[in-house]
């Protein structure tokens, strides 16, 4: 998965897939779902350093505690496969059935996949 990022406006966004169409982005600072930009309105956004609190969030996923690992590890299967970037009935089904094994409700499992993706936060 990509590790750039942008800027528009102000707003901070995680480059998470780039194709000749355009790129799926996902906001860096909010828990939303990810999003097309196309090529030509991506000349919008300009390229930025990782923001300091991704960069720290992903040096700490050597010292996790036992509570990220978990979540880690059940939200695990999303972040495996980038066809959930782009595909939210995919998504949400995959979530589903991974609430429906640990006991969570889908809006958890997708609020940590969502966290997960666009700061590396878990």
């Amino acid at each position: 998965m990509i590790s750039r990022f942008v800027n528009c406006a102000g707003d901070i966004y995680r480059v998470l897939l780039e194709t000749a169409d355009g790129a799926w982005l996902i906001a860096y600072a909010q828990t939303r779902e990810p999003f097309f930009v196309s090529a030509a309105n991506l000349t919008a956004y300009t390229a930025i350093p990782a923001p300091e609190g991704f960069v720290r969030a992903i040096n700490a996923h050597e010292s996790m505690s036992e509570a990220q690992v978990r979540r880690l590890q059940m939200i695990e299967p999303l972040v495996e496969d980038d066809q959930y970037i782009y595909d939210p009935g995919s998504r949400r089904r995959r979530a589903q059935e991974i609430a429906d094994a640990h006991g969570v409700t889908v809006r958890t499992v997708l609020r940590l996949y969502f966290r997960y993706l666009a700061s590396g936060v878990i």
